[in-house]
């Protein structure tokens, strides 16, 4: 499994853009874990894979789903949510 702790998301969305949001990422081939403090709440999204580079995740204790997508080797994550009735994208730069 791979760990990523300093790894950096950028989110797009209605409301505006938010770059440089610290989160964590665990990853390997099964599964998918992003970590992330929102007004000092930890969120957390966990998901598994749904083909190589390709995860469907859900959000601990709400109302959220989630893709990413990651190419061989990368260390970028992209991909879609929504999380009770908002919706965007997020990058992950993955970074140790």
């Amino acid at each position: 499994m791979e760990v990523f702790k300093q790894s950096l998301m950028d989110t797009y969305h209605a409301e505006g853009v938010e770059f440089d949001w610290p989160c964590n990422v665990r990853i390997d081939e099964d599964m998918v874990v992003i970590e992330y403090l929102d007004d000092q709440e930890p969120i957390i999204y966990r998901g598994s894979s749904s083909g190589p580079g390709h995860y469907r995740l859900q959000k601990d204790g709400g109302r959220g789903d989630a893709t990413l997508h990651r190419f061989p080797g990368g260390k970028i994550l992209e991909g879609f949510w929504i999380e009770d009735v908002q919706q965007g994208m997020w990058r992950i730069r993955l970074e140790n």
